[in-house]
């Protein structure tokens, strides 16, 4: 059922970066409204050009090598500098603004002069208030190595049972992190169950959520090694500072 309701949009090739059992693990209603907000948001071409703007503007004026463009690009970037301007990317969204254009796909990105050209298809989401500060605190928790911080982020988002399953999917803050996708699905579908088997109720911003992090470990895992996720944080963060809104 959840999948006709993107059928044809420009979400549906993004469902299968989660497990199909994902949806399962929702609220019917729940599932429902935020399937529905996220497919009247492909239709909004005029609203995501809007976003997109907004967004180019941001990162412009960031240290981000990464510029919102649909222009060919001419060269290759070095895989770690690649991947260090993907996490920003994914880091500077959360941290600088409520909404977030999610495709990070590999494919929508090429390298020229020197920056990553981005080109993401018209998906994107407006986080509710409480969930998007839920999850900067999360990762300010996590990057900055404050553990009291981060379990009031696991409160404030309502996934307190899901703790152990996000610590493993996040990596610790001092270490290098890797990126597989399949690992991924697997720690994401065990931090749900977890929340199920407690008698939590998710937030639907769950949803695009797990999308938007399925399309950074898909694109990060074609990159492959080793990556400072706490360093990437915090060149989006000292970068948020002034292009918040």
């Amino acid at each position: 059922m959840w999948r006709t309701l993107l059928r044809g949009s420009e979400w549906e090739p993004l469902l299968d970066l989660v497990s199909p059992t994902f949806f399962d693990l929702l609220p019917a209603r729940t599932l429902t409204q935020q399937l529905q907000e996220l497919g009247a948001n492909a239709l909004r071409r005029a609203k995501f050009d809007r976003i997109r703007r907004a967004e180019g503007i941001r990162l412009a004026a960031s240290p981000i090598p990464v510029r919102l463009s649909s222009e060919r690009g001419t060269e290759d970037m070095p895989a770690p500098r690649r991947a260090r301007a993907v996490l920003g990317v994914y880091f500077h969204q959360l941290l600088a603004s409520d909404v977030a254009l999610l495709d990070l796909r590999a494919k929508h990105f090429e390298a020229g002069n020197g920056l990553l050209l981005w080109n993401p298809r018209p998906v994107y989401v407006r986080w509710t208030r409480d969930f998007a500060t839920g999850l900067r605190e999360l990762y300010a928790g996590l990057c900055e190595e404050d553990a009291a911080r981060f379990a009031a982020a696991l409160e404030r988002l309502g996934v307190v049972p899901a703790r152990a399953a996000f610590l493993e999917h996040l990596g610790g803050p001092t270490s290098a992190g890797t990126f597989s996708l399949a690992a991924f699905r697997r720690t994401f579908h065990r931090a749900l169950v977890s929340c199920r088997d407690a008698g939590v109720t998710l937030p639907g911003n769950i949803v695009p959520f797990g999308i938007y992090v399925g399309c950074l470990h898909e694109h990060l895992e074609q990159l492959g090694g080793t990556h400072d996720v706490a360093a990437a944080y915090r060149d989006a963060r000292d970068a948020a500072d002034g292009t918040a809104v």
